[in-house]
């Protein structure tokens, strides 16, 4: 049979006794394998390499920034899905009580919420309108078959007439 070497490395931080128990149980593995020679090497543990290191440090400080930071995504997530889930009822309910409003939400395929907080609400509109392309008189039919003073409930609103 040939020679082989095998060396088992234990490194610092490990108690002798251990390190000890584990260089006979290698050594004596490596026998009942049938290997003719072993031998382990047990390595002291160095003050070095035991202390912390600038990427331990560093690690040790992102994880627990992630421990701390995790509840606050997850209150943030939690209160984004409640916000839409209130927008999305607001919406419904200025819907129902405009219904001009809603159908020019609907002509436009834009938010009501998002054309009512607008800043500049003409511009919004101009915007909508040249991206659906639909041409202004079938905005204007659409609106107008809401019902009865549906231009006047829009200007009431302070949705321009020109747009």
């Amino acid at each position: 049979m040939p020679t082989l070497r095998y060396r088992a490395i234990v490194g610092g931080g490990v108690p002798d006794r251990e390190r000890r128990s584990f260089c006979r149980g290698f050594v004596c593995h490596l026998a009942r394998a049938g290997i003719a020679q072993g031998y382990c090497i047990a390595m002291s543990p160095s003050p070095e390499r035991d202390r912390p290191t600038v990427v331990g440090a560093v690690q040790e400080k992102l994880n627990e920034f992630q421990a701390l930071v995790a509840p606050v995504e997850r209150a943030i997530k939690e209160l984004q899905f409640s916000q839409g889930l209130m927008r999305a009822r607001v919406e419904e309910e200025i819907n129902t009580l405009s219904p001009a409003l809603s159908a020019l939400s609907e002509a436009l395929d834009i938010s009501t919420l998002d054309l009512l907080t607008a800043s500049d609400r003409s511009a919004f509109l101009r915007e909508a309108v040249e991206r659906v392309g639909l041409p202004i008189e079938e905005v204007r039919r659409r609106i107008l078959e809401a019902g009865a003073g549906a231009q006047e409930q829009l200007l009431a609103l302070g949705v321009p007439e020109t747009a």
